[in-house]
């Protein structure tokens, strides 16, 4: 019983890492875009 236990609770806090992982290389992808739009307009 504990065992499932501790297993689903591990699985739960790699779902959320992976999601905030996710989440961080959203926002440093659309970052970069915006970089490289504003690098454009500026050549």
């Amino acid at each position: 019983m504990k065992k499932s236990l501790i297993l689903s609770t591990v699985n739960f806090s790699q779902l959320k890492a992976e999601r905030i992982n996710s989440i961080m290389w959203s926002q440093i992808w659309i970052c970069s875009n915006e970089k490289k739009k504003a690098f454009m307009q500026k050549i």
